[in-house]
């Protein structure tokens, strides 16, 4: 799934390592909460594991389904 990643304001990028609070826009409505764990895998390379990390809040900007 592919997701759009923002650093915090002033960082251009993460070294190994390196914890920090990212925001994550997911372009399909999927199911989560507070608490689930997640990795973001290199896009050129799905086997190659990118960063790893846990949801800390979850807004849900999808619309409603009638």
């Amino acid at each position: 799934m592919s997701a759009k990643l923002t650093l915090p304001q002033g960082t251009s990028r993460l070294l190994p390592g390196t914890r920090a609070a990212v925001t994550m826009e997911l372009k399909h409505v999927v199911a989560m909460e507070a608490g689930t764990p997640f990795t973001v895998a290199d896009p050129g390379n799905r086997s190659v594991t990118v960063a790893t990390g846990t949801v800390t809040n979850v807004e849900n900007l999808a619309p409603a389904r009638a």
